[in-house]
């Protein structure tokens, strides 16, 4: 079987503006080769950049392994594995996954230090290697998306989706619980944004429940700013991600819960990621089972009494500021410059 991918591109930056872009080639050809591709290539790039690296972050075992045999080569100092997700069954090919998880073993206990974005995947790899073994969460930009908030203003009763339409990010539980909602809230709306391969299968739901009128689907949006505006305008936000366990939403910590935090939105969500205990800890939102009763309650709830929405709101945002990427990025950095000679530093 062939695979078409995406062709692999190196983008690079300096001060935060964007200086060149180079791209390789297209290709159709079985999955391990594609993989191979990706490696060879993210070393080809960075090779032919004629840089040497200070600090190396690969956000993958694939990445990770690339920058292993840049340090072999003297090309980086200090090499950072970013473990953004697990899950045990990452492909369906068997040979790519035991590939795989054969690489992320190897980055973490090769990289000088490993940045884990969950407790979940820190306590994991605490069993390969204990020095140099961080907790880098994901982050938003609480301050810059709360000056947005302040500019937008909340236009009715909105129940807001944003993500990648699958099964396992639970748009679907959203739909079944509209009509839930609106015995209770008759001018509730859902707003759904982005797609996937569940769109057409929504787009029948919705038709099927006669929704169209309580329910958009605005699909994808390529500008960023303006899904944050569509968040800051939005009531509640929903994360009823589906509880299964090849869900990689378990190990990993999603960022779209946290922008709605940021947008100073309440969360309705299910006790899938670890962020939903953080949440229902500082009363910013609601843990739900995956059941559309409880995803109703918790929004009829939320939508109805307007002191519970507003300490949820104020909450939301003293959260999320424990999130600021700058803050997290200058605590892992400074974890790095003042380590241990042995594990490698950036002096």
């Amino acid at each position: 079987m062939h695979h078409r991918f995406r062709r692999s591109r190196m983008i690079a930056y300096q001060k935060g503006r964007k200086m060149g872009l180079v791209e390789g080639p297209r290709m159709v050809a079985p999955e391990i080769v594609l993989f191979a591709k990706d490696l060879l290539l993210t070393i080809f790039f960075l090779l032919r950049s004629k840089r040497r690296f200070i600090l190396y972050i690969g956000a993958d075992p694939l990445n990770a392994t690339a920058g292993l045999f840049l340090k072999r080569l003297g090309f980086a100092k200090v090499v950072v594995f970013y473990v953004i997700d697990y899950t045990p069954i990452r492909f369906i090919s068997p040979i790519r996954n035991i590939l795989y998880h054969w690489l992320r073993i190897v980055s973490t206990r090769k990289a000088d230090f490993v940045w884990n974005i969950s407790k979940r995947i820190w306590s994991l790899n605490s069993n390969l290697r204990s020095r140099g073994n961080m907790l880098v969460p994901s982050g938003v930009y609480a301050s810059k998306q709360r000056q947005l908030s302040m500019q937008v203003s909340k236009r009715g009763r909105i129940l807001l989706f944003v993500g990648h339409l699958d099964r396992s990010k639970g748009v679907q539980l959203a739909v079944e619980a509209m009509p839930l909602i609106m015995k209770a809230v008759g001018d509730v709306r859902l707003k759904i944004v982005g797609t996937g391969p569940m769109k057409h299968e929504i787009e029948k739901q919705i038709t099927r429940n006669r929704l169209e009128r309580w329910v958009e689907l605005v699909g994808y949006m390529p500008n960023y700013e303006d899904v944050l505006s569509i968040m800051a305008s939005s009531t509640v936000g929903l994360a009823p991600y589906v509880p299964d366990p090849t869900n990689i939403s378990i190990f990993a910590d999603p960022a779209k819960p946290k922008e709605y935090l940021a947008s100073g939105v309440p969360v309705i969500i299910t006790a899938v990621p670890e962020i939903a205990h953080e949440i229902a800890r500082s009363k910013a939102g609601v843990i739900i089972g995956y059941d559309k009763q409880e995803l109703a309650e918790a929004a009829i709830n939320l939508l109805t009494n307007p002191k519970l929405y507003d300490n949820c709101v104020a909450n939301a945002i003293k959260l999320a500021k424990e999130y600021e990427w700058d803050n997290i990025f200058q605590k892992a950095t400074k974890e790095i410059i003042h380590a241990p000679r042995e594990t490698g530093e950036l002096n």
